[in-house]
């Protein structure tokens, strides 16, 4: 089948041409052209909504943990001062016997 032509099966990513009967010229089916810039265009929107959900999912990470540093921050300085409050307890009671 030289020629170009096969049995009826043509590449979907090429456009299809066609004769206008007005004045000759070669068209461009613009459906297959337009079906193929859809696809591109979803493919870019989907790739725009996982990034934004790692972007998102690293957010969640990031707080997370800052949540938790803050809380061992404020263990650490309960701790601290439940340790203070003792020292004074000692050092008044000890004021105290003297």
């Amino acid at each position: 089948m030289s020629g170009g032509i096969t049995s009826g099966h043509r590449d979907p990513r090429q456009p299809v041409t066609t004769v206008n009967d007005r004045n000759d010229e070669m068209t461009t089916n613009t459906t297959d052209h337009e079906s193929i810039l859809n696809r591109s265009t979803e493919m870019q929107l989907m790739h725009e909504a996982m990034a934004r959900a790692h972007c998102q999912a690293r957010f969640e990470e990031v707080r997370a943990s800052n949540r938790a540093y803050r809380l061992v921050a404020a263990a650490r300085a309960q701790r601290r001062a439940e340790q203070a409050a003792m020292r004074a307890r000692r050092l008044m009671a000890a004021a105290v016997l003297r």
